[in-house]
């Protein structure tokens, strides 16, 4: 199971654009205090979240495996009921394919917040970001919403992992924790959940600690972020990344 291999930073970064498309989303948020949590369908790395699970195995240990995942997914089922749709799988032979697609299913319906180290990374900036035209959010991280939070391990090979031989919980990670090393540069951390249909939570409005406005972002947008702010009682200190004179890079003055 992957625990945290580094201490938690006090502070995690979210870049996010503003346009015309999101712009009530982005409203919403700070009015409202919601995080999106998005779906893996919706990363730009077709990687991200579909690394292969090898699903070789017994019909005896597609039992056990299976059964396990019905009493977490339709725990209202009783041991009678878990049996009876186990054993019609594997009469049927498509054990394995039911797997596969309750897998897929898992990936796509969890809901996933992206974050980084960084507020000054220039690429994901450009990235993320709107070529910084548009704004990063900073959270302090010593608040319960973020327990569970992980960073993200990265790869250049495929880790080995089994539907019916590893835990769950090692599955879940590979699943969600693990990326290319080309995506290295991102330190990233994530967190997951399933709770809401919406994607959609509150956060404590404590937990948002400051607003960065990028470099190139305008002013009639950079007035309409300090209004929502003001609308949803936030307290964020308000920050300028304006690019160095003197080398390639941003820093990050306070307004």
């Amino acid at each position: 199971m992957h625990t945290k291999s580094t201490k938690t930073p006090s502070y995690l970064y979210r870049y996010l654009s503003l346009n015309a498309d999101n712009a009530k989303d982005i409203e919403d948020m700070f009015i409202f205090n919601l995080l999106y949590f998005q779906s893996s369908e919706q990363f730009n790395d077709p990687f991200d979240c579909k690394i292969p699970i090898n699903f070789d195995g017994s019909p005896d240990e597609y039992r056990i495996r299976l059964d396990e995942v019905y009493r977490w997914s339709l725990p209202e089922l009783d041991e009678a009921q878990r049996k009876q749709e186990i054993e019609r799988f594997i009469s049927l032979g498509t054990y394995k394919e039911f797997s596969k697609k309750w897998i897929e299913r898992r990936a796509k319906v969890t809901g996933v917040l992206c974050l980084t180290e960084e507020k000054n990374n220039i690429l994901m900036w450009s990235y993320y970001a709107s070529s910084h035209t548009g704004f990063c959010l900073e959270f302090a991280t010593d608040s319960p919403f973020f327990e569970r939070v992980k960073d993200v391990r990265y790869h250049d090979n495929y880790p080995e992992v089994s539907f019916v031989k590893s835990s769950y919980e090692e599955i879940e990670d590979v699943l969600f924790f693990i990326k290319a090393s080309a995506w290295r540069q991102e330190k990233e951390w994530r967190l997951f959940n399933m709770v809401q249909p919406s994607r959609l939570l509150v956060f404590p409005r404590n937990m948002l600690t400051g607003v960065i406005f990028g470099c190139q972002m305008n002013n009639v947008d950079k007035e309409k972020i300090i209004e929502w702010i003001k609308k949803g009682q936030l307290s964020p200190k308000l920050f300028q990344a304006k690019k160095r004179k003197e080398r390639f890079g941003l820093d990050i003055i306070p307004l």
